[in-house]
């Protein structure tokens, strides 16, 4: 109803009754506010304008106004207080993000009053000036709906044309982000190693597109987009279909945009031979994360086979280190181009103000992330490495030191990757033979065994963890007509895989940490002795058997950390956990064929099962809403119900 068409429009009194409360319904308190009303602009041909209102919202969230003439009106609230009330550290993000599951939605209508979800831009005339960093003209699209069309506030609609007053209850989405759920501790932490994983694989993406050449799945969409778009889950990691565990935080807390350095050469064909190196790293206000790009050219692939050891005097006064990997991480050192130079050097420059710091990489990239944390490792970085290759000599770890930082080596079943370049004394003068000294030098380093001298192996840094697929044979009698004689033994035995088999998530650093019950730790104490000796330190674990090139990829190792995951969080939810029953029939089949197992293997194989049992502990501890929700989400969107 417009104020030129009732000559009676003022002389009808109405009230209105807001009430402003977050997602956990907590009141929107102390925010200045102006109600107009239609009249307020309105011409003076019925007797004068309608001041607007202007007030603050109640200790409870309410705005109460009362004899306002008919018509409609308008919600505006003043930005800048509003931003700060909706980033207040306890504005926590409900669980569902489906409108029709509020639980503020249920309780106004079950008062009799109406409902209205908003976000900031539905209810402010104009952009706060207080949120840190923005770059865009335009505010982020989740939070400003129609920012592009202008800012107008919140039309409320018409009053009630009897009189009577309008009941209206707005639930405000806080202003927030998500952000990976990161442990920074020595402690291994699943929440890291998906999440890591994830990013691990994002570095294959380039900055503005990923590697079918979209901009979905892209560095710039994962950090600038997905992670601040609040109506659902981050959903896409490069090309993968996937959502990283995650938790809200306050705005200011969010990503800032990535940055995104290829250090490869066009200019020179022979220096992109040599060097092609991308990695990309993000901040946000008490965290930095750095991820390094794997294997993805002809060129990376001769840096792999660039293995011969060289010094590095400027990482350790003693030892070597793989010279493709050296050189190819200093190649963004020591870059040709300035401003990679230093966007490079930034690195170190922000670790200077706290922030934790995080390292991933898959393959080289594993490579070049340690590389990345032993040159950092007086940041104490959190290092995460997926399938990565020997780096460094014996003698250059031992000076690192194996605790200089954390670092969590995952293998994936036989991964050939983690086991070249060669383990043996490759530190010999083969490597000079012109042409042929990268071949013959694995055949003549066992001949270093022969010197008197103790030699410079390469060996692995970082505690492993291995996704283990058993490989069990049990002993049988041979079928008739096999051929063999009874005084033959190996002739009668014929060995055959157990009819069950099972992938385990060994991590023996958690063989450490003893459960509580006292009739438990004596034979935890026996299973711990037997699990130290199958993961001998610098070197590949024992249960690594074969060579399997399909289980060097990226997706691989995320996929089975996802799967593990939320079977562990099925249980939680009193529901079946698929690997335990896999893990259960397994057991039974040892148990089945015990007597035609050698002892040490059947030994071996409960000791890994009872290794398995306690990935449970690795799970990340929800001492706050945003993390228990954020673990409840990613249960739910991998179970497809969220």
């Amino acid at each position: 109803m417009s104020a030129e068409g009732c000559v009676d429009c003022k002389k009808l009194k109405h009230s209105v009754d807001l009430l402003l409360v977050d997602e956990l319904d907590q009141p929107i308190a102390n925010v200045p506010y102006t109600l107009h009303h239609s009249l307020s602009m309105a011409s003076d041909s019925i007797g004068g304008k309608v001041a607007p209102r202007t007030g603050v919202t109640g200790s409870d969230g309410s705005i109460k106004e009362k004899e306002l003439p008919a018509g409609p009106v308008k919600l505006v609230l003043a930005a800048d207080p509003l931003a700060t009330t909706l980033q207040e550290p306890h504005r926590y993000l409900r669980l569902s993000r489906k409108e029709e599951e509020s639980a503020v939605r249920a309780k106004a209508l079950g008062q009799g009053r109406q409902y209205r979800y908003a976000r900031m831009g539905e209810l402010v005339d104009e952009s706060p000036t207080n949120i840190a960093d923005w770059e865009d003209d335009l505010p982020p699209a989740y939070h400003f709906p129609h920012a592009e069309q202008g800012l107008q506030g919140m039309r409320l609609g018409l009053l009630p044309t009897a009189g009577g007053p309008l009941k209206l209850t707005v639930e405000v989405c806080p202003l927030r982000a998500w952000v990976l759920a990161l442990n920074h501790s020595p402690d291994y932490d699943l929440g890291n190693a998906h999440n890591l994983a994830l990013m691990a694989a994002l570095a294959y993406a380039d900055g503005e597109q990923n590697e079918a050449g979209v901009f979905s799945g892209s560095i710039q969409h994962f950090f600038t987009e997905q992670m601040q778009d609040l109506a659902r889950q981050p959903y896409q990691v490069n090309g993968l279909k996937a959502n990283p565990l995650v938790r809200d935080v306050p705005f200011d807390d969010r990503y800032r945009p990535p940055v995104f350095i290829n250090a490869a050469q066009e200019e020179k064909s022979w220096f992109k031979f040599k060097f092609d190196t991308q990695f990309f790293y993000v901040e946000r206000p008490g965290e930095l994360l750095v991820s390094w790009r794997g294997t993805a050219s002809g060129y990376d692939a001769l840096t792999d086979l660039n293995y011969q050891p060289v010094p590095c005097p400027d990482i350790t006064k003693v030892g070597e280190i793989h010279e493709g990997f050296y050189r190819q991480y200093k190649a963004v050192e020591q870059h040709p181009v300035k401003e990679i130079r230093v966007t490079y050097n930034d690195i170190s420059l922000k670790l200077g103000d706290g922030l934790k710091l995080f390292i991933a990489g898959h393959s080289l990239g594993g490579a070049l992330a340690l590389i990345h944390a032993v040159s950092l490792k007086k940041y104490s970085p959190c290092l995460y490495t997926y399938g990565m290759p020997r780096t460094f000599t014996k003698a250059a770890l031992a000076e690192i030191g194996p605790d200089s930082t954390i670092h969590y080596r995952h293998i994936n079943e036989a991964d050939p990757v983690p086991s070249v370049p060669p383990g043996r004394e490759m530190d010999n003068p083969t490597f000079a033979v012109p042409g042929l000294g990268y071949v013959l030098a694995p055949i003549t380093a066992p001949l270093a065994l022969l010197n008197p001298f103790e030699g410079d192996p390469y060996q692995h840094h970082g505690k492993v963890v291995h996704f283990y697929r058993s490989h069990i044979r049990y002993r049988a009698p041979k079928l008739p007509g096999q051929g063999g004689s009874r005084g033959d033994r190996d002739q009668v035995q014929d060995y055959r895989p157990l009819p069950k088999q099972v992938k385990l998530y060994l991590v023996p650093a958690l063989a450490r940490q003893e459960k509580a019950e006292l009739q438990e730790r004596e034979q935890a104490a026996e299973q711990r002795a037997e699990v130290k000796g199958l993961f001998p330190a610098g070197d590949n674990p024992e249960t690594k058997v074969g060579l399997g090139p399909a289980a060097h990829s990226s997706l691989e190792y995320a996929g089975y950390i996802r799967k593990r995951i939320t079977g562990l969080l099925a249980e939680q939810h009193q529901q079946p956990d698929p690997f335990v029953e896999q893990k259960s029939e397994y057991l039974a089949a040892l148990t089945a064929h015990q007597k035609q197992l050698y002892y040490k293997v059947a030994k071996r194989e409960n000791a890994l099962l009872w290794l398995d049992q306690r990935l449970n502990i690795a799970l990340p501890e929800a001492d706050e809403l945003p993390l228990r929700n954020g673990l409840e989400r990613f249960w739910l969107s991998n179970q497809g119900k969220y």
